[in-house]
């Protein structure tokens, strides 16, 4: 089955991204080294991750409740072993006998999904390229670029089918949330307010157009949580902003 092959890419993708949990160096290939990933995470971060998040938030919506449990389960996995370059056998063993029958399900929604993105992506890699190129130490350069350019297309569809559809540094920087998500009924959105005032939550489209206004009142100081029925949306991506006068946020809401 051509699927078999492909999932021990798996392990190649925990390896590759090894490098990023190791303790700094002095020598200066290090240091060059850690300057050209600060680069490429940075320009990752600001165009590729939101292209692919559209797109991984449409693979979530076809994913069954169970296979979204082991998938999270998975991506618990590779933030456990991420710095660990030699995962145990029993480890890699587990992971490839998870994988297989994702890949198997979902795989071919996931070469479609990034097939609609391929003009993003080939720019991507041209962009990656220059930067590769601009680097004062060419060999490094060199070198990191055609370590990127030999990955697999079976590499970057299990990276793609690991990815968390909400996006980690969403998550990461605020103390709301929004859950469960994806919803099919009710919603609970929790959040902190720092001191009493008028805050103001409401449902916004991916375009940012205002489709329900779900409170607007004084809050005291402390946690909240409000409970949102969804069943009238229809299924696609959604956000919830709340804004007070300690600022505003927004946190992603996928109706399934």
């Amino acid at each position: 089955m051509k699927w078999i092959k492909s999932i021990a890419v798996v392990m190649m993708l925990i390896s590759s991204l090894a490098v990023f949990a190791q303790p700094q160096k002095s020598d200066p290939e290090s240091r060059a080294r850690n300057y050209q990933n600060e680069e490429v995470r940075t320009y990752v971060r600001e165009n590729v991750i939101p292209v692919l998040l559209v797109q991984r938030q449409k693979l979530e919506l076809l994913i069954s409740d169970q296979d979204q449990e082991k998938i999270a389960e998975l991506r618990a996995w590779h933030h456990k072993h991420a710095g660990n370059t030699r995962p145990s056998p029993k480890s890699r063993t587990n992971i490839r006998e998870e994988v297989r029958p994702l890949m198997e399900t979902y795989g071919e929604t996931i070469k479609q999904l990034l097939e609609e993105i391929n003009d993003q992506r080939e720019t991507w890699r041209a962009d990656l390229r220059e930067l590769h190129q601009n680097r004062p130490d060419t060999a490094l350069s060199r070198r990191g670029h055609d370590k990127a350019s030999r990955r697999s297309p079976e590499k970057e569809m299990v990276r793609f089918l690991l990815m968390d559809p909400e996006g980690k540094a969403a998550k990461d920087s605020s103390s709301g949330a929004v859950f469960p998500n994806p919803a099919q009924s009710r919603v609970n959105i929790k959040f902190d307010q720092a001191q009493r005032g008028i805050v103001t939550v409401a449902l916004l489209d991916r375009t940012g157009s205002v489709q329900d206004l779900i409170a607007h009142e004084v809050m005291d100081r402390g946690n909240h949580k409000i409970e949102y029925d969804v069943t009238p949306l229809s299924p696609g991506l959604y956000f919830i902003q709340i804004m007070s006068d300690q600022g505003s946020e927004e946190f992603k809401l996928v109706r399934k």
